[in-house]
């Protein structure tokens, strides 16, 4: 006998083992339920959808010896899962998505009042988070809530964008399509199952198909508490890996190649010298108190004065016409500061405060985080007039201006060399600059060992807009090579974070944009920039 026919005369018998220990168990909950006198209906189900997902398994794991089918070729596939059809009516389900602007991401289907929400997800159990599909067995199937014992369903178009908010509800004639994308489609239009995230109050909504929205990949597994650990895992994992592996695979080629569009030389376009410094402002009047200051010290410093000719840039989100965003910004700014015209405001005379309207790319790309919108600002189409300016300080609002600026020209970038946030050990090294080092690698770029830099640059404006431009496209780069589908940070059962993917544990996604800041400037400075930097140039808080 081979070795294959072996495991199958194995897993058979381990199947007739489960099937005998349920009689067993069934009739031991029988002779209970005689004996104390009330019923424990609930107990004897939640141990016969435990028995039928072990059978289905061993099932699976017995067929798959002989045929395995990659998810690559699973057009069509009748199974996803390769489940057999008890566990369709049976099994008891978590239904979750990664949304990638809801750090961390991953998020649980639930019911909530009537409404269906994507919320943290809940080891223990939850019958609004709970779900069951009882006709998996056709091409399309319903999903039924084990709270409400109604369906998730498409509520009523809004009346302008036609856009329908994910609800439970008694259940219709409609059906739920799957594929190997991870997508939930609605069999009589609208679209697919879309997670908004908690920006816009955890609403799941239809919204176009579209495969490249990691917000529309849901996933389907079960509440395991048998280790002792309760963890959710997929229904079969394998199958999960494999969807995991092409869909990352597919977007690191595209934002592989976004990176190197990037790696273009940008020349100076300047006629006079004059200087900016450029802030994006974003979450309502929040900045208005380190606005205030900065324009206070700019002003005592005689930054604003005809021969220093320093003006300040502001980008804020205004006129915003997306349906969940953050309230205009412009009606809070202060007097002094003035909207930029094209071709009609001037950049000559004394130093200007000045602003423009614009949405930040995480508005309009949920594949950028919201920290990006500060560098997207310097090279948006409004922003083509920063290259009037010979010098640009790129910098967070939560900052001021010391008397160091006066004067000051640099001819290369001037940046904080000591912020810490690689955490190296006493050799220089930790599981971030390595890393680092990899993604570097893997895009055919160079890292030279220049860790733990700030995010405030000041120099020719040409070389920190093309900083921000690889910076921009380094950073969707980051968030697939280093935290994408299936890799350490969104494991299998990450339903939170691994110790090694937090703040100090090691890579830790809420810096992508230090990441990339750091690529980015190991292509710009040599080694000799690097050490002439001065330990006192930009703190955490003051410039110069």
């Amino acid at each position: 006998m081979n070795v294959r026919g072996g495991q199958k005369i194995f897993l058979a018998f381990c199947a007739f083992a489960a099937i005998f220990s349920v009689m067993e168990l069934y009739r031991f909950n029988q002779g209970s339920n005689n004996f104390s006198g009330f019923s424990s209906a609930v107990t004897q189900e939640a141990d016969l959808s435990k028995a039928a997902l072990l059978i289905d398994r061993l099932e699976s794991l017995t067929n798959r010896l002989s045929f395995r089918e990659s998810v690559k070729n699973a057009e069509g596939y009748p199974d996803l899962f390769q489940l057999g059809p008890r566990i369709k009516s049976q099994i008891e389900l978590r239904i979750w998505v990664d949304v990638p602007n809801d750090f961390p991401w991953r998020k649980c289907l639930s019911q909530y009042n009537g409404v269906a929400a994507t919320t943290q997800c809940s080891l223990k159990s939850n019958p609004g988070s709970t779900w069951r599909i009882p006709d998996w067995g056709a091409p399309n199937f319903q999903i039924v809530n084990m709270e409400s014992k109604q369906c998730l369903e498409p509520g009523r178009g809004e009346a302008t964008t036609n856009i329908a908010q994910a609800v439970i509800k008694d259940c219709s004639e409609g059906r739920w399509g799957y594929n190997v994308n991870g997508q939930l489609s609605w069999s009589t239009g609208g679209g697919c199952l879309t997670s908004l995230g908690s920006p816009a109050g955890n609403r799941v909504e239809l919204h176009p198909c579209n495969n490249t929205l990691q917000q529309q990949r849901f996933e389907f597994g079960t509440l395991d508490t048998d280790t002792g650990k309760a963890v959710i895992i997929p229904l079969d994992i394998s199958q999960w890996e494999d969807r995991q592996r092409v869909l990352r695979e597919r977007e690191l080629v595209e934002a592989k190649a976004d990176v190197l569009k990037t790696l273009v030389e940008h020349t100076d376009q300047s006629s006079e010298k004059r200087r900016a410094v450029v802030f994006y402002l974003d979450k309502g009047t929040g900045f208005l108190a380190f606005l205030n200051w900065w324009i206070l010290a700019w002003k005592l410093l005689g930054l604003n004065s005809l021969t220093v000719k320093f003006d300040i840039v502001l980008f804020e989100l205004s006129n915003c016409k997306i349906k969940y965003c953050h309230p205009d910004s412009v009606q809070y700014l202060p007097k002094d500061c003035i909207e930029y015209r094209a071709n009609e405001t001037r950049l000559t005379g004394a130093g200007k405060c000045l602003f423009v309207s614009m949405y930040g790319i995480a508005y309009r790309d949920s594949r950028y985080d919201n920290y990006i919108n500060s560098h997207e600002c310097l090279i948006n189409p409004k922003a083509e007039f920063l290259t009037q300016y010979s010098h640009i300080l790129r910098s967070d609002l939560d900052t001021f201006p010391t008397p160091g600026l006066l004067g000051y020209w640099p001819d290369t970038i001037i940046a904080n060399k000591y912020m810490g946030y690689t955490f190296r050990n006493s050799s220089g090294i930790s599981l971030i600059t390595e890393q680092l080092k990899e993604a570097a690698e893997y895009l055919g770029l160079t890292h030279k060992g220049m860790h733990d830099i700030g995010s405030s640059w000041f120099g020719p404006a040409h070389l920190v807009i093309k900083l921000s431009s690889m910076t921009v496209a380094l950073s969707k780069y980051l968030r697939v090579y280093m935290f994408g589908p299936g890799t350490h940070c969104r494991c299998a059962t990450c339903t939170e974070l691994p110790l090694q993917c937090t703040w100090g544990g090691g890579p830790y996604a809420g810096t992508v944009l230090l990441y990339a800041q750091e690529i980015a400037i190991n292509q710009v400075w040599d080694q000799q920039q690097y050490d002439s930097l001065k330990k006192g140039n930009y703190s955490l808080n003051c410039i110069y």
